[in-house]
C-alpha cells in the first residue's frame, strides 16, 4: 500500500461528544420482549414451523442474482418490519427449501421457527438455572442488568465510530488518491444494484471510514471485500478507542412518572 498513516494524534486531545445515554424502564421492557438477544437467551423455547406466517422467525440465505454473491444467513422476524416489509410479505406462506425472488435478490429459506414462551412465573425462572435467580422478579432484575451491559457495549461501539472520525480528521495521512479510487471501485463491485447518486454518496462515505480504519491497523486491503474480515478489522481499529472511553460512557436512568 502506498497510502499510510503518518502520525495519529492522542485520543486525549480530542474534544469528545456527550457520552451520556438516557435509558428508561420502557426501553428495558421493550428489549426484554422483542430483541434478538432475548431470543438467544430463550433459544430452547423455539419450535419448528412448516409454513411461514406472522410471528415466524425465519433464517434465509441471501444471494444476488446479478453477480451471484452470497451473503451470510439472515434472521427475519416476520411482522416486526425490522428488515424489509415487502420481503417479509413475500415470504409469507412459503416453507423451508423454497426460494423467493425479490428484485435482484433471491432468498432461500433455511429454517422457520416460532418462539413459544412458557408461563412466566417462578417455576420458569428457576428452570433457567441462573446464578442468584430463584423467582421471576429476580429474573427480571437479571435481565435489566444484562441489557444495561448490552446497551453499554453497543453504545460504546457507536461512540467509538464517531470518535474515530474525529481522530482521522486530526491525524496525518499520506494518501495515494489513485490507489484509494481503485479500491473504491472494487468495493462498489459488491453493490451492483447501486445506481442513484444518494446511495453512491452513502457508499463513498462508508468506504472512506473503512479505508482509514484499514490504514490505521495496517490491514490487508482485501479485507474490505470480505464481510467477516472487514468486521474484524473494524473491531481492531476501534478497540483502543473503546478502551479509552470505557469509563466515560454513562447512563442517565430516567424513571417514568
Amino acid at each position: 500500500m502506498k497510502s499510510k498513516l503518518v502520525k495519529g494524534i492522542d485520543y486525549a486531545s480530542l474534544q469528545l461528544p456527550d457520552l451520556t445515554i438516557e435509558i428508561t424502564n420502557e426501553d428495558i421492557e421493550h428489549e426484554m420482549q422483542t430483541q434478538t438477544v432475548t431470543d438467544r437467551m430463550l433459544h430452547r423455547f423455539f419450535v419448528d414451523e412448516e409454513v411461514i406466517s406472522e410471528g415466524s422467525i425465519v433464517e434465509v440465505q441471501e444471494k444476488n442474482q446479478k453477480n451471484q454473491l452470497q451473503n451470510d444467513c439472515l434472521m427475519i422476524h416476520i411482522g416486526l418490519g425490522l428488515f424489509d416489509k415487502d420481503v417479509e410479505t413475500l415470504l409469507l406462506g412459503h416453507s423451508v427449501g423454497d426460494e423467493v425472488l425479490a428484485g435482484d435478490t433471491c432468498y432461500e429459506i433455511v429454517s422457520c421457527k416460532r418462539r413459544m414462551l412458557p408461563e412466566l412465573d417462578d417455576v420458569f425462572a428457576k428452570s433457567l438455572k441462573l446464578k442468584g435467580v430463584e423467582t421471576f422478579s429476580q429474573y427480571q432484575n437479571y435481565l435489566r442488568n444484562y441489557f444495561l451491559d448490552f446497551y453499554h457495549r453497543e453504545y460504546m461501539l457507536y461512540f467509538a465510530m464517531e470518535i474515530f472520525d474525529l481522530w482521522q480528521k486530526e491525524s496525518q495521512w499520506d494518501i495515494d488518491e489513485a490507489e484509494e479510487e481503485a479500491l473504491f471501485e472494487q468495493y462498489l463491485s459488491m453493490y451492483p444494484e447501486i445506481e442513484d447518486e444518494e446511495s453512491l454518496a452513502y457508499q463513498r462515505e462508508e468506504f472512506e471510514q473503512l479505508f482509514y480504519m484499514m490504514l490505521s491497523v495496517n490491514a490487508d486491503p482485501s479485507c474490505l471485500m470480505k464481510l467477516s474480515e472487514c468486521e474484524a478489522m473494524v473491531m481492531r481499529a476501534v478497540r483502543p478507542i473503546c478502551d479509552f472511553i470505557s469509563d466515560q460512557v454513562t447512563f442517565d436512568w430516567k424513571e417514568e412518572a
